[in-house]
């Protein structure tokens, strides 16, 4: 049975396309996929193989991995030939990249622990990414919404210049797994194409006649909706800026702004140039005359994929 994880980077899109999964859950079942969505992987299938730095007691993580064993048998057994696995914290939490000023610094041993679990299978795995720029603001913004103080100058100026990029993340999920094939993609790009996604993930189109769920709205992370927040806690001089601002809440000034999108465009750089030989990126830029994008890296060059030993494509992976 083929596997493919979601890995669901926060504040990509990562919900959405859960939901939109969940809807054609039937339907893809039908078509021999079987779906382990936040619902399934959230009620302690994974305990003790999810930590940031070193997993829970060894009984737990036995546990785990026998849960897994046996659902793995059981959808074998129902003539699933592919299964997806998707859930928020796979990656990392969100929380941890806050307390460290980090992007999912703890991603290897995670992704290392979980993969294990899944020995003897084929592995995909699919990465949404997102400018530092918004994705920072919209965590910020969803953690405001959630009770968390409004953030001071000082944290703005260390999330943006904290120095880990997409790209060393992408370099962990190699190196934890490097007998996986890994396609990423961009959240600007492809966001709301979520047939486009569910083939970047999955390397095949989705079944036909799936359903699409309703596009998310604005509600709580707008600059309106924040500033209104500020102006509750008594902070009207740090309202009144908030609400100048259009559309989506924004606490970085110019300069990080600036330097957070210089950062990201040199990960996009390095996608399109064919990410080490690790990856595959589905470029939003490049449609081809089918109207999918272009992919570019690990996967662009199929004799490059198939006709190389696994145990180089491994050494390359460990020596990233």
């Amino acid at each position: 049975m083929n596997v493919n994880f979601h890995l669901g980077a926060h504040r990509c899109a990562a919900g959405h396309f859960q939901t939109y999964l969940e809807l054609n859950e039937k339907r893809l079942a039908r078509a021999g996929i079987c779906f382990w969505g936040p619902g399934r992987v959230g009620n302690g299938l994974f305990a003790g193989l999810l930590g940031n730095v070193a997993g829970g007691p060894s009984g737990l993580v036995q546990r785990s991995v026998g849960r897994i064993q046996l659902q793995l048998d059981h959808a074998q057994e129902g003539r699933a030939e592919h299964l997806i696995v998707t859930a928020p914290d796979l990656l990392g939490r969100m929380e941890h990249n806050f307390a460290t000023s980090s992007l999912y610094a703890g991603a290897r041993p995670r992704l290392s622990r979980l993969a294990a679990a899944f020995g003897g299978r084929n592995l995909r795995i699919g990465l949404a990414i997102r400018s530092y720029e918004t994705f920072w603001s919209s965590a910020l913004a969803e953690r405001v919404a959630r009770g968390y103080a409004l953030p001071r100058p000082d944290r703005l100026q260390c999330l943006a210049d904290q120095p880990r990029r997409w790209r060393y993340v992408v370099k962990d999920i190699a190196r934890a797994i490097p007998e996986a094939e890994i396609s990423v993609w961009t959240f600007e790009g492809i966001e709301a194409q979520h047939g486009h996604q569910f083939e970047a993930l999955t390397g095949a189109p989705p079944p036909s006649a799936m359903v699409l769920p309703q596009t998310p709205k604005l509600g709580r992370l707008s600059a309106e909706s924040i500033g209104a927040i500020a102006a509750e806690r008594g902070e009207l001089a740090l309202a009144k800026d908030i609400w100048s601002q259009p559309g989506t809440y924004q606490p970085f000034d110019a300069a990080q702004s600036l330097k957070m999108r210089q950062d990201y465009a040199e990960d996009i750089d390095w996608l399109i140039n064919g990410c080490d030989g690790l990856a595959t990126y589905f470029d939003p830029q490049s449609a081809t005359d089918a109207g999918f994008p272009d992919v570019r890296g690990r996967q662009h060059d199929r004799q490059d994929r198939v006709g190389k030993p696994r145990h180089e494509r491994t050494a390359r992976a460990r020596a990233g």
